[in-house]
């Protein structure tokens, strides 16, 4: 609390936390600076030059998870709604990459649940192969049970694939829902398995889906440069 008293100006990066400091009567001196996200780094790019260099077979219909192997990022509830679909959509595949304290035990859950010959766990890969796994496959889902403003989310939108997310604070303020892509509740595989396979079987879905979304990352200019810019303009109004 001292921090924040002291403190000349608060930028949060999601509304969340926004409103949190509002509550706590710091109205006066905060205003929400979104992390940026590059643009250029992550795009769309050609699926069949990635998916050879990575090893993703040609005509599945691939599905990336990114982030920390932690409870908070709920990726057991991603293998289990995965299960239910695993003989209806053979081409259907996940790619887990990440490291994290869990990864011996969603290792273990896979092999329980059957899925493990189309489950890869890609371990922790170098930041700049990140937008490689990404651009590769055909969604991102986020099954986090809570976030702040995942910048995953926004990555995944400027590479052209739609997102699958829980519908908590964070990820709400970057998807819309139908648009860009598609929320469940979290902690709930069934609700994720309804709207994987809503993806899983509709191409041209995910494809209209893709476009829209990096339209809107680059409509609410939510690039590095912008956000330099913001932080920029209120550095200005401070030290005059």
């Amino acid at each position: 609390m001292m921090v924040l008293r002291f403190s000349t100006y608060l930028t949060p990066n999601n509304k969340g936390h926004y409103d949190l400091l509002c509550s706590l009567g710091y109205s006066h001196k905060v205003e929400v600076v979104p992390n940026g996200i590059d643009t250029l780094l992550y795009r769309p790019r050609s699926k069949k030059t990635l998916r050879r260099k990575l090893g993703i077979p040609q005509r599945s219909t691939a599905v990336v998870f990114v982030g920390w192997l932690i409870p908070r990022k709920g990726v057991e509830y991603l293998l289990r709604a995965f299960s239910a679909l695993y003989r209806r959509y053979p081409g259907l595949h996940v790619y887990v990459v990440g490291s994290g304290y869990l990864d011996s035990p969603l290792k273990r859950l896979a092999q329980q649940l059957g899925v493990v010959d189309r489950v890869t766990f890609v371990g922790a890969v170098p930041p700049i192969t990140v937008p490689s796994w990404v651009s590769a496959s055909d969604m991102l889902v986020l099954p986090s049970l809570s976030e702040g403003r995942p910048n995953v989310i926004g990555e995944a939108m400027a590479a052209g694939i739609p997102v699958l997310a829980s519908r908590i604070p964070g990820n709400t303020e970057l998807i819309q829902e139908g648009i860009s892509g598609l929320f469940f509740a979290p902690k709930n595989s069934r609700d994720l398995a309804h709207a994987l396979e809503t993806l899983a079987c509709q191409p041209a879905l995910r494809q209209r889906m893709g476009k829209q979304a990096r339209s809107f990352i680059l409509s609410q200019r939510l690039s590095w440069e912008d956000c330099a810019r913001h932080f920029h303009s209120i550095y200005r109004r401070f030290i005059r």
